[in-house]
């Protein structure tokens, strides 16, 4: 009997810990600045807060990506530019983030749910406009995988 009531309690004492632990409720994901930009400038906004002004890219031609991200994870929000990292504590989000893109006083507005991908990619390349010229466009592209250069 004596055995019966250790194991429930024990139970009872795991389930109960389990739900009075704070969740970890900071959302994960990832700005890549990415492809075709050449000494462009780019502003960054997420959720309607600046997160980067003014800063000056070029996609290298090797990996074809610049050397600026955003990112967040458990330890916070970070900007990595040029391989220099700076903590931003961190940005309260549900499933949804408010992107805009700036590159060259053009702005790009995108609504996105992280669900579809936390892995956002920013490209600036070239393609067909409604009179068939070629102009720049930004675009965003959403991953659910880790992104690997080939």
């Amino acid at each position: 009997m004596t055995k019966i009531l250790l194991t429930t309690l024990a139970i009872m004492l795991v389930i109960g810990n389990s739900f009075c632990q704070k969740k970890d409720n900071v959302v994960n994901f990832s700005v890549i600045v990415g492809s075709c930009f050449e000494a462009d400038t780019v502003d960054i906004s997420i959720n309607g807060q600046k997160i980067i002004s003014d800063v000056v890219v070029t996609s290298d031609v090797n990996t074809g990506i610049t050397q600026l991200s955003v990112f967040q994870n458990r330890d916070g929000f970070w900007i990595l530019n040029k391989n220099v990292m700076t903590n931003f504590g961190s940005i309260a989000l549900n499933k949804a983030l408010s992107l805009e893109v700036k590159v060259n006083g053009r702005l790009t507005a995108k609504n996105l749910d992280l669900r579809s991908g936390r892995y956002l990619v920013v490209n600036n390349c070239y393609g067909e406009s409604e009179d068939d010229k070629l102009v720049k466009s930004i675009t965003v592209s959403q991953h659910k995988q880790t992104i690997v250069l080939e």
